[in-house]
């Protein structure tokens, strides 16, 4: 299932399917700033069945935690309602940047980011890829959205796991991608505007 991005920012966007039906909702209002808090809901008219996760964003003095009925299922969260997101999403290891979760099946799965491939996310035992995401908008050639450009969540419909396990995780995963990003990009601003202070400067005062 292809499930487009309405807008590119993956904390305030809907995903769509390719005949127009809105499958979840990501809402982060801004207005309460500490901690910045984002949900996913299905649009479904019972309010009970179409809350899929809080997830409250760290930073800031705060600890980052996912608030969800997902949980009840054999994993590292068992019972939880409320769980920390480095225990959700854990690294499997020291080295590399990848993380993973238990899925409802009991199977470990691994989000891992590539500049080629972007996002993918692999069922460990198979190595089949579950899910993918590129943040690239490309045209869309079919579907409600033939003729524009979007960004999309691509999972196998045949995966074993809950979709609403993969969506959760993807948003987290983009979240922290994006952090990243901007992180990186500041600190090369910085030390361009530090250059070029320092060029400037007179007798070499730097910045």
């Amino acid at each position: 299932m292809r499930l487009y991005l309405v807008h590119a920012d993956p904390l305030h966007t809907t995903l769509v399917s390719a005949n127009g039906v809105s499958q979840y909702r990501i809402s982060t209002p801004t207005n309460c700033v500490n901690p910045l808090t984002s949900r996913i809901r299905r649009p479904m008219k019972v309010k009970a069945d179409s809350d899929v996760a809080d997830i409250t964003w760290g930073g800031g003095g705060h600890v980052g935690v996912v608030r969800s009925g997902l949980f009840n299922f054999p994993s590292r969260t068992k019972g939880a309602r409320e769980v920390k997101i480095k225990d959700l999403l854990y690294h499997p290891s020291a080295f590399g940047r990848s993380r993973a979760f238990i899925g409802d099946d009991g199977d470990e799965y691994r989000w891992k980011w590539s500049k080629t491939f972007g996002q993918r996310l692999f069922h460990v035992r198979t190595g089949a890829v579950t899910a993918s995401y590129r943040p690239e908008l490309y045209y869309v050639h079919e579907g409600v959205f033939r003729g524009q450009r979007k960004a999309s969540l691509l999972i196998d419909p045949l995966c074993a796991i809950d979709f609403d396990i993969i969506v959760l995780t993807f948003v987290i995963m983009e979240k922290k991608r994006r952090d990243k990003l901007h992180h990186e990009n500041t600190r090369k601003e910085d030390a361009i505007e530090c250059g070029m202070a320092e060029a400037s400067a007179e007798g070499g005062g730097g910045c």
